[in-house]
């Protein structure tokens, strides 16, 4: 649970700072977004690969391989199209977020995201209730 909170703790100051960043600082959604993007990968590659690396694991005595990740990476054909789409899904979700908080604000843009997770949920539970019970994209309402 401290987790969690943790983890909303940092989504609400980096909205914060976005809006900051466009309305008092005047800088665009887009540089924003790639600043942001810079940052992430330096902080994966100077701090979380390494941490992860000597953490003990079942890849190859380690938590996580990069060097293993990339010869996944290399050696397949549908990983690295998968891996794509997901990296375009993310940047439009997150140009969208940003327009929304540049148009409107911070507060609109966490209400449209807990939007988005509760019409996922409504949709795995229509799936599974009026569609087929035994669908992989089913969601029980109770355990």
């Amino acid at each position: 649970a401290s987790l969690v909170l943790m983890g909303q703790v940092v989504v609400a100051a980096q909205i914060i700072a976005e809006e900051f960043l466009m309305k008092q600082v005047d800088l665009p959604g887009l540089q924003i977004i790639g600043l942001e993007g810079m940052w992430g990968i330096l902080m994966i590659v100077l701090i979380v690969y390494p941490v992860l690396w000597f953490c003990p694991g079942s890849d190859f005595g380690h938590l996580e391989d990069p060097v293993d990740t990339a010869a996944l990476l290399i050696n397949s054909t549908t990983l690295p199209i998968v891996l794509m789409v997901g990296v375009v899904s993310c940047a439009a979700v997150t140009a969208t977020g940003i327009k929304v908080t540049q148009h409107l604000s911070g507060v609109q843009r966490m209400l449209f995201d807990a939007s988005r997770t509760m019409l996922i949920w409504a949709f795995g539970l229509v799936v599974h209730y009026e569609v087929d019970p035994a669908s992989l994209f089913g969601e029980v309402w109770t355990s």
